[in-house]
């Protein structure tokens, strides 16, 4: 749910960012910057979560667990 929602930000700033650029409005560069950290903060929390995920041995719930990290992969 989270990545969903980090994403659906990600998305809207990436689409609302050349409108201000072309306009030459004063939020632009922020825009560019919110945008560009989003998609390395995303990208870097998956990695971390790909990597101890598959360090944790959950027999138990093995079936969830291979779903979440199909979610993680992606």
């Amino acid at each position: 749910m989270l990545w969903h929602h980090v994403e659906m930000m990600r998305r809207s700033i990436e689409q609302v960012y050349p409108l201000l650029r072309v306009a030459e409005h004063r939020l632009a560069s922020q825009y560019y910057e919110m945008y560009r950290l989003f998609k390395l903060n995303i990208d870097s929390s998956q990695r971390l979560l790909a990597s101890e995920t598959t360090k944790t041995q959950l027999p138990y719930c093995s079936e969830f667990m291979g779903e979440l990290f199909e979610r993680l992969q992606n």
